[in-house]
């Protein structure tokens, strides 16, 4: 008896390395960029497999950019993914479909929201399109313990997400017939303000989803939302959106932006958004780190010091970390700029027209904490408090952090007591 009760437990201990060393090697990686999925975009060409590849920490130094997981036949090998059909609501097959495999946002939506604000996109952990009979396959290397969502895409169909998608180990998911809804259209004409009908052309029109917020996360490619760009007449198509609201913006080169932050769609009905554009300006600069070199992927936002012009601009800094932002009404704003592995700056006043602003970012340090009881073991929750001393300010900042695991928010390479 007692000799069982030792092989039990050595069988056990070799369980749980083995558990533990899946989950080291389950991380997804950071892809590069890929060209952005749009509501009237072609399909892209038709491989039947993806294959989840391994990576490296995020936190570790700058993200690398996004791109494709490359598809690879190597996945009707793998021991587990997930398998199905793309249908129309008739049953007809679609092919050329984009299909995304994610991880669902429930785990740690609050590290979800520091990771958008940084500027670092989560990328699928893999993706394929679904052949002419409407089949797709996603596998994977090894399984993460959190659920995945699916998410189907195809022009003029609404985009379709199936939630909390659990895949197991060695086995292969069949998900069916996964079916795609027709989507509405929204239309309309973008033309210059007080000039009687005049077109402004190539202006890009952005629709998102109102309340997208920490429960949700945005579709891979979608995160800036669905975009149409205006032909030479003024008009714009945004085709494959849901009924309920959204909010839509509309901007071009030399005009501001205009925002309609609630427009409801409606089935069997026209939906249309008119936008007359005012005369707007731009600003132009560079995101650079202490020593002087260009930041590339930060993103910066300006709000208006004027609470009568409520404006507000986004833009992304290029490799060199230049960048420009354009839709701005007339007046001051503060600008703001955060990217991975740096702290969040801020320069103001800053008038629109301005063609040199620059922003210098101080890189982020990392304080490794861990917490025990008298008994060296980690308490199922605990509250961290971090006071940083301010140089320039002189005064101490505190922040408080709720977590169960040792965790710590950005620290800026300063003095702390």
């Amino acid at each position: 008896m007692r000799r069982l009760g030792i092989a039990v437990l050595v069988l056990a201990a070799a369980v749980a390395w083995w558990f533990l060393r899946t989950r080291d090697d389950a991380a997804p990686r950071l892809p590069e960029t890929d060209p952005p999925v749009q509501a009237d975009g072609n399909p892209a060409a038709d491989p039947r497999r993806a294959v989840l590849a391994p990576v490296a920490n995020p936190d570790e130094g700058e993200p690398a950019p996004r791109r494709a997981v490359d598809p690879s036949p190597a996945g009707e090998e793998l021991p587990q993914g997930v398998r199905g059909r793309i249908v129309d609501a008739t049953g007809t097959p679609l092919p050329g479909a984009a299909v995304l495999l994610v991880e669902h946002l429930a785990r740690n939506p609050f590290e979800s929201l520091i990771q958008a604000d940084r500027g670092v996109v989560v990328p699928p952990l893999a993706r394929t399109t679904s052949g002419a009979d409407g089949r797709f396959a996603l596998g994977v290397q090894a399984l993460s313990p959190n659920d995945y969502e699916v998410r189907a895409l195809a022009p003029g169909f609404a985009e379709t997400t199936l939630p909390r998608v659990t895949l197991f180990a060695a086995r292969w998911t069949e998900l069916g017939d996964v079916a795609l809804e027709r989507g509405l259209l929204l239309s309309g004409k973008v033309t210059v303000q007080g000039s009687d009908g005049f077109p402004v052309p190539g202006a890009t029109v952005v629709a998102l989803p109102v309340g997208l917020g920490p429960q949700t996360t945005p579709t891979p490619e979608r995160e800036a939302g669905i975009v149409a760009i205006g032909d030479t007449t003024g008009r714009y198509l945004l085709p494959g959106l849901r009924p309920g609201f959204v909010q839509v913006s509309a901007v071009a080169p030399g005009f501001a932006r205009v925002l309609r932050p609630v427009v409801e769609l409606r089935a069997g009905v026209e939906n249309t958004c008119d936008f007359e554009l005012p005369r707007g300006s731009s600003i132009v600069g560079s995101i650079v780190g202490a020593d002087g070199r260009g930041i590339g992927g930060a993103s910066i936002e300006a709000r208006s010091i004027s609470t009568q012009l409520g404006g507000v601009g986004t833009a992304r800094s290029d490799a060199d970390g230049r960048f420009e932002m354009i839709g701005l009404v007339e007046g001051a704003y503060v600008l703001s700029a955060s990217a991975h592995g740096y702290v969040r700056g801020e320069l103001k006043p800053v008038r629109a027209g301005e063609q040199d602003a620059r922003i210098v970012l101080g890189a982020q340090s990392i304080l490794s904490v861990r917490v025990a009881d008298r008994d060296g073991r980690a308490p199922p929750r605990f509250d961290l408090l971090l006071l940083g001393w301010n140089d320039s300010t002189g005064s101490l900042a505190d922040v408080s952090c709720r977590s169960r695991r040792p965790a710590s928010p950005s620290l800026s390479p300063n003095r702390s007591p």
